[in-house]
């Protein structure tokens, strides 16, 4: 797997948001996951498994972050991702790091 991407952390990405950073935001749970808890801020929503296919609805031009549950499955599409040619960033620690230590109000599961 290549490591041709960044890894920030939710606190690097929560840091760099309130100083005006706006990277086009990847979802790659299930569509399940969503229903559950989501980014307000999220632009799309592709499974991890079906990101190779549709690159063409992932903008080139922006740097891409990426997300799942935990960090796994958007370290995969960030591999996916970057092997391509994007800019892409992981969100280590997914939406439940980012629950747990930004914003308690968001659901777990």
């Amino acid at each position: 797997m290549s490591s041709d991407f960044r890894r920030l952390t939710v606190a690097e990405v929560a840091k760099k948001r309130a100083e005006g950073w706006r990277p086009w935001v990847l979802d790659v749970r299930a569509p399940a996951e969503a229903l559950i808890v989501k980014f307000p801020w999220a632009d799309r929503l592709i499974p991890h498994t079906e990101v190779a296919a549709r690159l063409v609805e992932i903008p080139k031009d922006r740097e891409i972050l990426v997300h799942c549950k935990l960090g796994g499955r958007s370290a995969m599409a960030c591999a996916v991702l970057a092997q391509a040619g994007y800019n892409a960033v992981n969100l280590e620690g997914g939406i439940v790091g980012w629950a747990k230590e930004i914003d308690p109000s968001m659901p777990t599961y």
